[in-house]
């Protein structure tokens, strides 16, 4: 039994093999080779020049990988066929929404009449609209596209428990299930974290921390640093730190243009359990970005008990409270938001955010997703 997944996902090739990425290291994949045996992928290529860290894998059988340089590259013939004869070799699909890629395969499923399943996991209106007023028409065009394929798909798999079931409904089966991964928690990562809020003082260095790609402006760092920028005196005592992927040229030069270098620190991509001590270091969590379905690094800050603030982007409302989200893109609501929590709310906002995240272990999530995909091949 064979399956099929298509996203429009970057997945780096050095010297002609495939490696794990953020959000699709070997761990997701095997939650699909349980099931399929045998895996294929459609996405696009990164070539990387330099080796990759060693804390990154390549892939290996039962995987293999169908990838083109751009979207554009679709309209190449061979590329096309590539992609079509492996569609009708496999015996399902799973495709990954809002993509290109995706919305492409779903045509070639229902031509060549191969089941598949959808995996809702954004908004490409709030992904593609916050550009700038140019993308509107592109952002409105793909919104229509997407609603149209989900709403006939006859199984979804929304990374949300309510956003993008409200704002891209389908007539088909459903689930709710997020593709956080996290481990059994232990009560005493919440008596830490409290501690660590009691030490701070009126003269104690806040850091605050964002985990996110580089490679993404949308992801918005950006607002982060000026904001900092723009309210001196209020984040004189603050320092923000930066973990995540991708080239970070443009905001080191932003941060050197706006004289933070000193308050502005990037700590690089960090592995998985890294990230988790990282956490464990700061004191919020900040996630400025304009488009998410349920935030996957959110749920991680929960699970270290650290106090997060959040733009109003996607299925966020869900996960922490509303008097700490702030407008999307907006830097003077942000620095209202965050210059407006005391010491007391930060106790609050761990205890809380510590006791919502058990609804997101891997052992309740990986079973809800694995009766869905199962039902979704018994039925065929």
């Amino acid at each position: 039994m064979k399956a099929v997944f298509i996203h429009d996902h970057r997945f780096p090739v050095v010297n002609g093999i495939v490696y794990e990425s953020s959000g699709f290291d070997i761990a997701f994949v095997n939650r699909y080779i349980e099931l399929f045996k045998k895996m294929s992928f459609i996405g696009r290529k990164a070539t990387i020049d330099i080796p990759l860290n060693k804390k990154y894998r390549p892939f290996n059988e039962p995987c293999d990988f169908i990838l083109i340089n751009s979207l554009y590259k679709i309209a190449v013939k061979k590329n096309r066929d590539k992609i079509i004869e492996t569609i009708k070799q496999s015996d399902y699909a799973i495709i990954r929404l809002p993509s290109i890629l995706g919305v492409y395969g779903i045509s070639l499923c229902i031509k060549y009449h191969v089941p598949y399943l959808v995996e809702m996991v954004g908004c490409p209106w709030d992904a593609i609209s916050t550009r700038g007023w140019i993308w509107t028409l592109p952002a409105y065009i793909l919104r229509k596209i997407t609603e149209r394929e989900v709403k006939r798909a006859e199984y979804v798999l929304y990374v949300s428990e309510q956003f993008l079931q409200n704002r891209y409904p389908t007539n088909g089966r459903q689930v709710g299930c997020s593709d956080v991964m996290l481990t059994e928690l232990d009560s005493s990562i919440i008596k830490t974290r409290l501690k660590k809020i009691e030490s701070l003082n009126k003269d104690s260095t806040i850091v605050i921390g964002t985990c996110a790609t580089l490679a993404s402006k949308y992801k918005n760092q950006e607002l982060v640093i000026r904001s900092m920028a723009k309210s001196r005196l209020s984040f004189s005592n603050f320092r923000y730190e930066i973990v995540g992927d991708g080239d970070c040229s443009y905001l080191k030069s932003l941060v050197k243009k706006l004289n933070l270098e000193e308050q502005v620190k990037f700590k690089g991509e960090l592995d998985h359990q890294s990230v988790f001590e990282w956490l464990n270091t700061i004191d919020i969590y900040v996630h400025p970005s304009r488009l998410e379905g349920l935030c996957r690094a959110i749920v991680e800050a929960m699970s270290c008990a650290c106090p997060v603030i959040a733009s109003d982007a996607g299925g966020i409302h869900e996960q922490i409270q509303d008097k700490y989200i702030f407008k999307n893109n907006d830097e003077i609501d942000f620095i209202r938001v965050i210059n407006s929590i005391t010491r007391e709310e930060l106790k609050e906002m761990a205890n809380y955010n510590f006791e919502n995240c058990k609804k997101y272990c891997t052992e309740r999530l990986d079973k809800l997703r694995k009766d869905f995909v199962k039902e979704f091949i018994m039925s065929k």
